[in-house]
């Protein structure tokens, strides 16, 4: 792996986790990931991982969901409030 493929690959693995925290807007994310504007995060986060960056957060959100409907007693409405639905 190239000093550039391993520097795009953190800077995509931070957008990742800064992802999960609906909070931050994007042109953060962007800037704290390293990706300087949010244009460029997103053409080489959806290079990097085959999707776009709302395809990613919706898929985290259901894994999440789907992960606490087989492994918790919770609601379904405490769920979805817990997965940003």
């Amino acid at each position: 792996m190239s000093p550039h493929q391993f520097l795009i690959n953190c800077r995509v693995d931070n957008a990742k986790k800064l992802l999960w925290n609906s909070d931050i807007a994007m042109s953060d994310i962007a800037e704290k990931s390293g990706f300087g504007c949010q244009q460029y995060m997103n053409k080489v986060f959806k290079k990097e991982t085959g999707m776009t960056l709302s395809n990613y957060v919706n898929q985290q959100r259901i894994n999440h969901a789907k992960y606490l409907l087989t492994n918790t007693d919770l609601q379904i409405q405490q769920i979805a409030h817990d997965c940003g639905y």
